[in-house]
């Protein structure tokens, strides 16, 4: 039976959704930005017999917005959350943001992860050597969203018909059922019937608060067994990001095959047809390669 548990972590309160048998072996997911544990929750139940702890991140769903989110607190809130649920060693996923998180818990307590699982957690692909502009470009935009995020709020819309409507225009692969119920957790309703996400868009900040070279580094300290999971059609999220990844598929792919090398035990599964969203995209692929994984 679903449970949601409202626990201290470093600096604020994290609301945290766990489901499964409380003997059964811990399975901590952790979502990527702009989403909740319920943008994971259909993958998860795929898993019956595992003990299934999926936590609202700092800044997203239920959990306080504190308005600090740097990389140190997201694994610190963390290793809050197995403190609290008594978690000794569990299988881990992350997406996205999440598979950052992920990685860098790993690498930091490598005894309390079996298994480490990153779905599409690498970020863009690493410029081209020599690009120099590049590297330029996407640190000034991690800057300028930032400052941008530091004076924005969330903006409001109609309804959850509206809601809806922009979230399965971005995801359209979503069966409607899953596309609603995570909606419906996604939002929350003002006095005036209008609707807001539940995300604090200042969580943007993280991005500045670590560095993909360091993230590569700690790669090499992560002993476990890693899946690395990403969509064949995963360069179409960096790109709209930046344009001058357009037509870089095969470096996409190389960038992918060296970020895996740099573990000590990873295997990559690409799933076909499935954008940076995969567990959306593509939910039953998604399921499977992990269940292979953990058997």
């Amino acid at each position: 039976m679903a449970r949601r548990y409202d626990i201290s972590a470093t600096d604020c309160r994290l609301t945290v959704w766990t489901d499964g048998p409380e003997n059964g072996e811990p399975f901590v997911l952790l979502h990527g930005m702009k989403d909740h544990s319920g943008g994971l929750a259909h993958i998860g139940q795929a898993f019956p017999g595992h003990r299934l702890i999926i936590p609202d991140l700092r800044g997203h769903g239920r959990s306080d917005h504190p308005g600090c989110y740097t990389m140190s607190y997201f694994v610190s809130d963390l290793m809050q959350v197995y403190k609290y649920f008594g978690v000794q060693k569990s299988i881990l996923l992350g997406h996205s943001l999440g598979g950052h998180i992920a990685c860098w818990f790993t690498a930091l307590y490598p005894d309390l992860v079996k298994r480490l699982a990153i779905v599409d957690g690498f970020g863009p692909p690493r410029p081209r050597q020599g690009d120099d502009e590049l590297v330029f470009m996407n640190r000034q935009r991690q800057q300028i969203a930032m400052l941008e995020t530091l004076s924005t709020e969330s903006r409001s819309m109609a309804g959850f018909e509206e809601a809806l409507t922009r979230f399965q225009r971005h995801n359209p692969k979503l069966d409607n059922a899953n596309a609603r119920r995570i909606v419906e957790q996604g939002i929350i309703a003002s006095k005036d019937g209008r609707v807001t996400w539940r995300w604090d868009p200042q969580v943007d900040m993280v991005w500045s608060t670590f560095s993909h070279t360091e993230t590569e580094w700690l790669y090499g300290q992560i002993p476990c067994p890693t899946l690395v999971v990403t969509g064949s059609e995963g360069l179409s999220y960096w790109s709209f990001k930046n344009d001058r990844l357009k037509g870089e598929q095969a470096w996409y792919g190389t960038e992918i095959s060296r970020r895996v090398a740099l573990f000590k035990d990873a295997a990559h599964v690409e799933i076909n047809d499935a954008g940076h969203m995969v567990q959306f995209d593509q939910p039953d692929e998604l399921i499977a390669a992990v269940d292979r994984f953990l058997k």
